[in-house]
């Protein structure tokens, strides 16, 4: 929200008041329905990956649809061109092409790199995007294994 992003329906910049003024809460990108009949991992779809600031108006349209048939609703009843929503997809880090062709893969893959580009710029550090991708193994010298057997035996007394 800090930097900027729109209501699918209204264009209107998310802050702090339209925030809780518009009944604007955290949903689905690819709604939980869609996901479920096509057997995804839960885990994924229900991630915040998956998710983005929404009005009730705008999360009303999404239904349970798969994302082409949503967007093309929003145009149709809103007047929106393709490219204005296009436009208003990215400012939730979304590539709207994943949504226009319901590439839920391509849309995780995509977003997961963005959001976490956003996180390693906020902290200033780098973000390991999935469990044991980016780590690396320690070798512990006998020192630290006994202090770690040490603090292991004071756990197991507690």
């Amino acid at each position: 929200m800090q930097h900027g992003c729109k209501d699918f329906v209204s264009a209107k910049t998310f802050e702090l008041m339209t925030f809780f003024n518009d009944k604007v809460d955290v949903h689905h990108v690819f709604p939980q329905a869609w996901c479920r009949k096509r057997g995804l991992d839960w885990k994924v779809y229900d991630s915040i990956v998956n998710k983005t600031p929404l009005s009730k108006r705008s999360n009303i349209l999404v239904s349970g649809d798969a994302p082409s048939i949503y967007l093309n609703r929003i145009e149709e009843k809103h007047g929106l061109t393709s490219a204005q929503l296009d436009d208003i997809l990215r400012t939730h880090l979304i590539e709207p092409s994943h949504l226009r062709t319901d590439d839920f893969d391509g849309f995780i893959a995509a977003r997961l790199d963005a959001l976490s580009e956003l996180i390693s710029s906020a902290l200033d550090k780098p973000v390991i995007k999935r469990h044991g991708a980016d780590e690396m193994e320690l070798d512990l010298d006998d020192e630290d294994e006994d202090m770690t057997a040490e603090a292991d035996d004071d756990l197991a007394t507690v």
